[in-house]
């Protein structure tokens, strides 16, 4: 390429740090190993021949393909490109989720995060298989032996039909619950949380009968808003505005419901750990807020 450019084995030497003879010499031998002439050679003069003009275009592709590569390399070795596959959980989508995403594209708009929604033990279950990096889950769950990081704590909140006569106060009490028919989020859609809530409820006295479960949030609401029952829920849902709906946080909770990042300890790839560290600042700054 060298000699290509400039024509002349003296400037192409000088270029290279190398002394003419040798040069020529790999001319000659790269000419006998392509069986063709890639120089017309006078006294004067340094020309290309027709194979030789074409070596020099399909070799400049290939050392742009060549530099791309080690470009590539580079900013994988940054965590600045690759696919990052991330799992998440429903408690998930409405948290902690979309703010994380986006300041992850934002940093790296060449990566590719590639989303896939389970509930909290589908999600260990896959990063143990590596089938996916990092997930989105809520506890309690079974997260031995994965690295995890509490990022959110959500209050819990009531949803009521909009006429309902509780509906009328700023915040409730949760023993006023007592006995009221609720409709619920089917356990099997995140079993962690559905058993906290159970609990916290209980000791608050605020058990009432179940009278209808779904799979679905938006569901869920809409049969709060049909005034089939109150529904208690995480906090977040309440960002969910649906017409007929009014969400009251519940006063005097000792506990809260527990939203973590999870990842395989052993697993330090950068884009793994970019996005760690991305999660928990943001999960720090929010905290401080």
């Amino acid at each position: 390429m060298a000699v290509a450019d400039d024509l002349h084995f003296g400037r192409a030497a000088q270029r290279l740090h190398v002394s003419q003879p040798p040069l020529s010499q790999q001319i000659r031998e790269l000419e006998t190993e392509l069986g063709v002439r890639l120089f017309d050679r006078t006294s004067r003069s340094v020309k290309l021949t027709p194979a030789g003009a074409a070596l020099r275009d399909r070799s400049r592709d290939l050392f742009r393909a060549l530099a791309d590569a080690v470009s590539h390399t580079q900013r994988s070795a940054r965590g600045e490109v690759g696919l990052l596959r991330v799992g998440f959980s429903s408690a998930a989508a409405l948290g902690p989720l979309p703010g994380a995403l986006t300041g992850f594209r934002r940093g790296r708009p060449a990566a590719s995060p590639q989303m896939t929604e389970m509930n909290s033990p589908a999600l260990v279950r896959a990063l143990r298989a590596e089938q996916i990096d990092v997930a989105f889950v809520a506890l309690p769950a079974d997260v031995e032996g994965l690295a995890c990081q509490v990022i959110r704590r959500e209050g819990i909140a009531v949803a009521l039909p909009a006429r309902h006569p509780l509906a009328r106060r700023t915040r409730i009490a949760p023993a006023r619950l007592a006995g009221e028919p609720r409709c619920a989020l089917r356990t099997t859609l995140e079993p962690g949380w559905s058993q906290e809530m159970g609990r916290i409820l209980a000791a608050h006295g605020a058990d009432g009968p179940v009278v209808f479960e779904t799979d679905s949030k938006l569901s869920l609401l809409a049969l709060v808003a049909a005034g089939v029952g109150i529904a208690i829920v995480a906090a977040s849902l309440s960002r969910l505005r649906l017409a007929g709906v009014t969400f009251r946080p519940l006063t005097g909770l000792a506990a809260s419901l527990e939203l973590a990042l999870a990842w395989r300890q052993a697993d330090d790839t950068p884009l793994v750990r970019a996005f760690v560290d991305g999660v928990l600042t943001r999960s720090a700054v929010a905290a401080r807020a």
